[in-house]
């Protein structure tokens, strides 16, 4: 990472100065709907990349899996140990993970801070940690869709641009397959929430299927955010170069 990007990344406790790592109601309602990370068992092992607020790491934590974290801004590290989280700091490397094992390995806007090669090694040095029947749950700004420019244009640390496109191109190179596209719908506790959530999503809907067939013959992804499950697939040939 270059030292301009650096100095952003030092800065980000300015957008978080007040984290204790709890998962704020919304977010909380957000995991629930991620079906793969809700129907983990208890004891699961679940290794968070770039936890940044710690949202999901207290989530699950909640919940009684056994939880590990990486993030390369020491002062997060430093809560999340002071919360009693298992943290390592980044970047993480094959020699970070030794011989730890994990049921699911999580990236929540993560993979656009990396360029493809970096990604690449990413998948290469993580997937032996990848226990039997595990799976990566990866999200990011949708490059392909409109709607995720306010995201993947927000942030002047982002380094790619990804689509579910490139991310199978990506996955099938490393060994693994896109196993799910995931579209988590999560409704505020509130009648009058639900009710501006619902007719929100209702829209989206509509507009998504009016845009995919008038341009894409009805075979696209235009959500904002992308949310994929990938696994291994024992059937591929791992590419190195």
């Amino acid at each position: 990472m270059s030292d301009f990007r650096d100095q952003f990344y030092e800065d980000y406790l300015d957008f978080k100065p007040d984290w204790h790592g709890k998962p704020s109601p919304g977010y909380a309602a957000y995991f629930v709907k991620v079906q793969p990370l809700a129907a983990l068992p208890r004891h699961a092992r679940v290794l968070e990349i770039g936890f940044g607020d710690g949202q999901l790491l207290r989530w699950c934590t909640d919940r009684g899996h056994d939880v590990t974290g990486v993030e390369i801004v020491e002062a997060l590290v430093t809560r999340a140990r002071d919360l009693r989280i298992d943290c390592l700091p980044g970047p993480l490397t094959a020699q970070t993970l030794a011989d730890r094992q994990f049921d699911s390995i999580v990236a929540f806007d993560v993979l656009e801070h990396m360029t493809f090669e970096e990604i690449a090694d990413f998948f290469a040095f993580t997937k032996p940690s990848l226990a039997p029947g595990g799976f990566y749950l990866l999200r990011f700004p949708n490059g392909a869709s409109p709607f995720g420019c306010n995201y993947q244009a927000s942030d002047i640390t982002h380094k790619s641009i990804l689509s579910l496109g490139i991310m199978k191109q990506l996955a099938q190179r490393a060994g693994l397959r896109v196993d799910a596209t995931l579209q988590p719908r999560p409704y505020p506790s509130s009648i009058t929430g639900k009710l501006q959530r619902l007719l929100g999503y209702a829209l989206q809907d509509f507009i998504s299927w009016m845009l995919t067939r008038a341009y894409f013959g009805g075979q696209a992804h235009l959500e904002a955010n992308l949310l994929v499950v990938l696994k291994v697939n024992p059937d591929a040939t791992t590419h190195h170069e």
